[in-house]
């Protein structure tokens, strides 16, 4: 069972263990990985806890969440050496690692397939910088430039 957070965290459930990465989309938007902070196995995190931090090549970091709560079982082992498969395989090869769920309920406070694809739409349609709604409202010559 495949299941989505709005910062961009995938989690594969199956049985009472999820596979946790990072969506493509937000790997896209970030751009290429250079670090990736693991959490440490063992570690227990409740539900959307910040885990880890990814660096970029352009020099931006953001931090990953635990879509639920739980115990970290396992640690994607290829990432300490090559951080970059996320770029070429986020949501398969590139997990970043394995939680034990705690309360199995929390997944129905996160995103299916479908909620997701339609949350990426609706987050793409908001352009912060199109201007759209000012632009109604705009007149050239309510401003000067010769002041």
């Amino acid at each position: 069972m495949l299941r989505y957070t709005m910062n961009h965290e995938w989690i594969n459930i199956q049985d009472e263990t999820g596979t946790v990465g990072i969506t493509e989309r937000r790997l896209l938007e970030s751009g290429d990985v250079v670090y990736i902070d693991l959490p440490e196995l063992g570690a227990v995190y409740g539900m959307m806890e910040p885990v880890g931090i990814v660096e970029t090549r352009e020099g931006s970091e953001f931090l990953f969440r635990s879509p639920v709560s739980g115990k970290v079982v396992a640690v994607n082992p290829n990432l300490e050496s090559e951080a970059s498969t996320l770029n070429d395989s986020p949501e398969e090869k590139g997990w970043i690692f394995k939680i034990e769920l705690r309360d199995p309920s929390e997944v129905r406070r996160l995103m299916t397939e479908s909620d997701y694809a339609f949350y990426e739409e609706k987050e793409r349609s908001l352009d912060p910088y199109s201007g759209e709604d000012e632009m109604d409202e705009f007149n050239e010559s309510d401003y000067s430039l010769d002041d």
